[in-house]
């Protein structure tokens, strides 16, 4: 059987937190509409780790395709 180091587990923590943070203050900063914002709030509140990923994902994404002018 394998142990879990203690080092490892709590740079895990750390990280999965930081990555949780990180996600509550883009949906806030973001200019969605408040129903938009509970929802992603409680997705990422009851599946922390895969909804973190999803939202910050979806963010920089929004962000990059805003950015872009297309020539016309």
């Amino acid at each position: 059987m394998t142990v879990v180091n203690p080092f490892v587990l709590i740079i895990s923590a750390i990280l999965a937190l930081v990555l949780f943070l990180t996600s509550l203050v883009f949906i806030f900063k973001n200019e969605q509409k408040p129903l938009f914002k509970l929802l992603w709030t409680l997705f990422v509140i009851f599946v922390p780790i895969f909804g973190s990923i999803i939202y910050i994902i979806k963010y920089f994404v929004e962000k990059k395709g805003m950015n872009h002018t297309y020539a016309t």
